[in-house]
């Protein structure tokens, strides 16, 4: 049976979104993870006013990213306070909005903010792909007439479809269910002129019906090939005529050949379910279940899906703490997603960010009544369990790789007590270490330390060759600083870790205190 994921993907109708989607895949490659968050926030504001634009006559809609939601839905008719599927749908993205405003790339910020990490950016950009994948199928359907260059093939599922306009043979090819190529049998034994223009009804019935065969313009100066262009799809389509022993062959071609060198299999892994479904001692399992997950699709029964998702994703969150030796996670989906999730900080880069919009794709995931209706439904929500399921798989091998890189008993580190002689336990998540010059204070949680004081007992200043060591000693490798406008703070860059760090001293009856702090 094919996977779902082999058609749900983003047809080539638009040259703005094509080129957004090469470049995000590029930006991806090249590890520039803030531009391709960017860059799927865009393609879901260009899907938008492409979808608005051909179901109103022609009129550019603008606004913010929540006011291209709204419009564009309403342009198809769909009321999102009477429908929580597609409420969540916008919320989503919304999210993935307010995270892309979080990066280098929005507009000026009060602080710094730490970079995208890798899968984050894989993970926004996949949901944002499979939002404008979806809507752009919704819309298609919404057209009467199938039969055109740009638009949905009828019957689905078809590789290609004949039919007969005028008395002339026409066959249409898909990709990815969409009529991509058009060839004419005009069998009339006349000269190219004449063809040309006998062949003028014909070709406006199979390109997009804002365009006018009559409004052509030659390529290269060559006499049997021409160029039309569409407003509402913004590109040109290639006409050719080919003489042949009973007339001529007229081929239409929708191939956008400016960006026919991208691929999208970067940042979007097309490997198999049993590739990217392997999990240790829970693959078969797990890989059995994502195989239902596509077979359900077609039944298209809620309930059904529902039940297995939340199986699914489970099954990979108990797998994954199985593997790192932590405790099984209990409570609901969310609760479970979100307790592993909290764990692989050191290889996200805005944790509470990325968790805003994970909390509203499991609530959708989660709805108690929910209402999928058309077979699109079904397959925008499989691809969100896909997504999530792959997101965890992926996060999971990256953080046990840099598990073996991070560093021990310093800020931001693994707390490694046997390696700490001079320290005994000070409570449930805390550590103590008394000299008579010195007192150290371990703030513990997860298992990392986010939190030392230091007390010296017998300086009263900052600037001090022994507080430098000591300090020093309890940081990686690699850091950065970062500016402060606080004279009494000092930040920090943890380069290794993908976290801040603050520095802040006082004094108190003579006696030098520090405190290192992980900050958001």
């Amino acid at each position: 049976m094919i996977d779902f994921r082999e058609n749900f993907q983003l047809p080539s109708l638009n040259n703005a979104i094509d080129e957004e989607l090469h470049k995000l895949d590029k930006s991806w490659t090249s590890e520039d993870y803030d531009a391709t968050l960017n860059l799927a926030k865009s393609i879901v504001e260009s899907t938008c006013k492409f979808v608005y634009y051909q179901k109103n006559s022609g009129v550019d809609l603008t606004g913010n990213l929540d006011k291209l939601l709204k419009n564009m839905m309403k342009s198809l008719n769909i009321d999102i306070g009477n429908n929580n599927f597609f409420l969540k749908l916008k919320s989503i993205i919304i999210k993935i909005g307010e995270a892309r405003n979080h990066t280098i790339l929005a507009h000026g910020h009060r602080k710094q903010n730490r970079l995208i990490q890798k899968e984050e950016a894989r993970f926004y950009s996949a949901a944002c792909i499979d939002f404008s994948t979806y809507f752009l199928k919704v819309f298609s359907k919404t057209k009467s007439n199938r039969y055109r260059i740009g638009e949905l093939i009828e019957p689905e599922g078809r590789e290609y479809i004949n039919l007969s306009i005028q008395g002339h043979k026409v066959q249409l090819r898909e990709c990815l269910g969409y009529v991509n190529f058009a060839c004419i049998e005009f069998g009339e034994k006349v000269s190219l002129e004449s063809a040309i223009q006998n062949a003028t009804t014909v070709i406006n019935q199979v390109l997009p019906r804002d365009t006018d065969w009559q409004n052509r313009e030659k390529i290269e100066a060559s006499d049997n090939k021409f160029k039309v262009y569409s407003q509402g799809y913004d590109r040109d389509y290639d006409v050719v005529f080919e003489e042949v022993n009973e007339g001529w062959l007229i081929c239409i071609d929708n191939v956008n050949t400016e960006f026919t060198d991208y691929s999208v299999k970067g940042f979007r892994d097309f490997s198999s379910v049993d590739k990217k479904y392997s999990l240790g001692n829970s693959s078969l399992s797990v890989i059995k279940n994502r195989k239902e997950l596509n077979r359900l699709i077609s039944d298209k029964n809620a309930t059904n899906i529902r039940k297995l998702s939340i199986k699914l994703i489970k099954d990979i969150v108990k797998e994954v703490c199985r593997q790192n030796g932590w405790e099984k996670p209990i409570g609901d989906v969310k609760t479970q997603v979100r307790t592993v999730a909290s764990k692989f900080k050191t290889v996200i880069g805005r944790d509470d960010l990325l968790w805003n919009v994970l909390n509203e794709m499991l609530e959708l995931i989660m709805q108690p009544r929910l209402r999928l209706e058309k077979s699109e439904d079904y397959i925008l929500y499989a691809a969100f369990v896909d997504d999530i399921c792959v997101f965890l798989i992926n996060l999971n091998t990256i953080y046990k790789r840099k598990e073996k890189e991070i560093p021990v008993n310093v800020i931001g580190g693994v707390f490694n007590l046997d390696d700490m002689l001079n320290f005994s336990r000070d409570g449930d998540d805390s550590f103590f270490s008394t000299n008579p010059v010195l007192d150290i204070k371990l703030m513990v949680k997860s298992g990392y330390i986010e939190k030392i004081a230091f007390k010296f007992k017998t300086i009263s200043t900052r600037y001090d060759e022994f507080v430098d060591d000591t300090i020093r000693d309890y940081f990686p490798s690699q850091v950065e600083n970062v500016s402060s406008d606080d004279k009494d703070l000092k930040k920090y860059y943890l380069t290794q870790l993908n976290v801040y760090c603050e520095e802040k001293y006082s004094v108190s009856d003579g006696m030098l205190k520090v405190v290192l702090r992980l900050t958001k």
